[in-house]
């Protein structure tokens, strides 16, 4: 049945004219099954419940019916609710220029032209100058070190001035220049990028099975790496561990950066941790397994090592150095000199922070360089 346009009262009581017919119907069929359940089985009797709650229906729904046909103030909704009209304001145009109450710009505020960063005190004059140097500029979020692969922006360096933990980006960047500063001293180490250990691990860690590969299962698991993982893990040849003096991986474990170094001359993996713990030993273990594994599935070279040594090293206490530690190691792998050894068992590890971040600004692919400015 279709209605043209009804009014009001008339709408409802059509509604209701069709509920109290539809269920004077069921009353009626539910009577005639009752009937007839009666003289078949009597042991069915829930024919008179129905009946019941048939009847409660029925005088509640008439009830209801009768209540909105006698209100006043009734609306009988349209068959079609019509949209409604949204009122455009005009926005304002924001010019791009004005940018000193975005989120972003209020955050580096806060570093803008400020002396008190870590370490200010106890650097030495060159490189308070150059931190100096970079919070006096009018942009902060500007990219303060790239080369091909690899960049750090200024929000992050900011931050690590300031006492925050080391990010990934840090220990990235700052491997590429002691790889350069290595050369410059006769000798070479090659430094594996964080992301590499990190996909490695996460990928054991869904394969499970007490976090092995067998010796046939290495070409299924390495299929499974990133092309960026594969390509750097291609770049691990026998080649490279007779020609490099140590090989670095660094780690993190629930946010504890440690490194991983292989020392050429021993043939041993040893352990720099700030804060020892056998979680961070169990996963350089893993680590070690898999190098061999995949190692020997690529080149057909077999990594000899003794099992993974603890390196006695300076302890970090109740800090957030452990990234700090393991960017001095790196330098101190980089140079490898007596001179270098017994400054890292002396030097402050907030004195290390403003080094850290001047030799970051003043490398050749750094922000104070003249092809930043």
């Amino acid at each position: 049945m279709t209605f043209e346009s009804p009014h009001d009262g008339d709408f409802v009581d059509v509604v209701v004219n069709a509920v109290v017919s539809d269920l004077a119907k069921e009353k009626k069929e539910v009577d005639e099954s009752h009937s007839l359940n009666e003289t078949v089985d009597e042991s069915i009797g829930g024919s008179f419940v129905a009946t019941s709650e048939v009847e409660k229906k029925t005088i509640s729904q008439s009830s209801i019916a009768d209540h909105v046909r006698a209100r006043d103030d009734r609306v009988t909704p349209p068959s079609s609710t019509p949209r409604r009209k949204r009122k455009v304001t005009k926005q304002e145009v924001i010019d791009v220029e004005k940018k000193d109450n975005t989120p972003g710009k209020v955050a580096m505020d806060e570093f803008q032209v400020r002396s008190d960063f870590c370490g200010h005190e106890e650097a030495d004059d060159e490189e308070r100058k150059l931190v100096t140097k970079f919070l006096a500029r009018k942009e902060l979020d500007v990219v303060v070190w790239q080369d091909t692969v690899m960049s750090l922006s200024g929000p992050i360096l900011c931050h690590f001035l300031f006492g925050d933990p080391v990010e990934a980006e840090i220990i990235n960047v700052y491997m590429r220049i002691m790889q350069k500063q290595s050369l410059q001293h006769g000798f070479e180490i090659y430094c594996m990028d964080t992301m590499v250990q990190k996909e490695v691990l996460t990928k054991f860690e869904q394969h499970g099975k007490r976090s092995m590969v067998h010796r046939d299962d290495y070409g299924a698991f390495l299929s499974l790496m990133t092309s960026f993982t594969m390509a750097r893990l291609q770049e691990l040849t026998g080649e490279l561990f007779r020609r490099c003096r140590y090989i670095i991986f660094p780690m993190n474990d629930m946010w504890h950066w440690f490194l991983l170094v292989y020392k050429r001359d021993e043939w041993i993996f040893k352990l720099w941790n700030s804060m020892h713990d056998p979680f961070s030993v169990g996963k350089a273990k893993v680590y070690t397994k898999f190098l061999a594994g995949s190692i020997r599935h690529l080149w057909g070279f077999d990594l000899v090592s003794e099992p993974v040594l603890r390196k006695p090293c300076r302890q970090q206490g109740a800090t957030l150095d452990c990234g700090v530690y393991a960017c001095m190691w790196l330098e101190c792998l980089a140079r490898d000199t007596d001179e270098i050894w017994s400054y890292a068992q002396d030097v402050k590890m907030d004195t290390y922070r403003a080094c850290l971040a001047a030799t970051i600004l003043s490398d050749e692919n750094g922000l104070l360089k003249n092809k930043f400015e």
